[in-house]
């Protein structure tokens, strides 16, 4: 009897009077606590409950005409929420420590390259083209970076540990994989490279005699 639409498909039915029908369904019926009024069903994943409810309403063996669903995802709205905030929080940090680490790494390597305006323009002088010169920066600049980017990746874990546990995650949970590791080299290596010819931009625009000439 679970499904209305089916009181009047009397295949397989025992029909019986009154009397006995209503002494057979009193242990059951929702009226005296003992039948089911409602059911409910908890998702593995919240953020496929829609797909879930949708898929559940196209399913043909339920009668909908004498059943409904209804959606609580209070708790998630507001974990997600939560989420979402903590999201626009770090990557706030993250552009905003880019942002500086640039500006003292253009403002170091200006002043490494500054320091060798001799050397750059015996270099010039003797007729090395400038981009020459300027990928010789580049280059010494990424060797030092190849020694640099494990370094910090080996020390990465603990430090995001340390940082998770300030958002409310266990520092088991924070995990710094070997993607994160490449994906933190190629971008760290663009961004040296643009420092370097940011750097560069000061000394490079002299000429060779200009050059050797400030430095007497």
């Amino acid at each position: 009897m679970a499904r209305p639409s089916t009181f009047y498909d009397y295949e397989e039915y025992i029909f019986v009077d009154m009397d006995t029908m209503s002494a057979i369904s009193t242990p059951y019926t929702a009226s005296e606590g003992n039948g089911i009024t409602s059911v409910d069903f908890f998702v593995s994943d919240a953020a496929k409950l829609e797909s879930i409810v949708q898929e559940v309403q196209n399913s043909t063996s339920i009668d909908w005409n004498f059943y409904y669903i209804t959606v609580n995802n209070e708790v998630y709205e507001r974990i997600s929420s939560s989420i979402a905030d903590t999201t626009t929080l770090v990557t706030t940090l993250i552009v905003v420590i880019t942002v500086v680490s640039m500006v003292l790494i253009v403002l170091i390597l200006s002043m490494s390259i500054r320091s060798r305006k001799r050397e750059t323009g015996i270099l010039l002088a003797v007729g090395i083209a400038k981009p020459a010169v300027v990928l010789q920066y580049v280059l010494e600049t990424l060797l030092i970076a190849v020694v640099a980017f494990p370094l910090a990746y080996l020390s990465s874990k603990q430090v995001a540990g340390a940082l998770g546990t300030l958002f409310g995650k266990a520092a088991k949970n924070v995990i710094v994989t070997p993607e994160h590791f490449m994906l933190v080299a190629i971008v760290g290596g663009v961004l040296l490279v643009a420092a370097v010819l940011v750097s560069s931009i000061s000394t490079m625009r002299l000429k060779p005699k200009q050059i050797l000439a400030q430095m007497e």
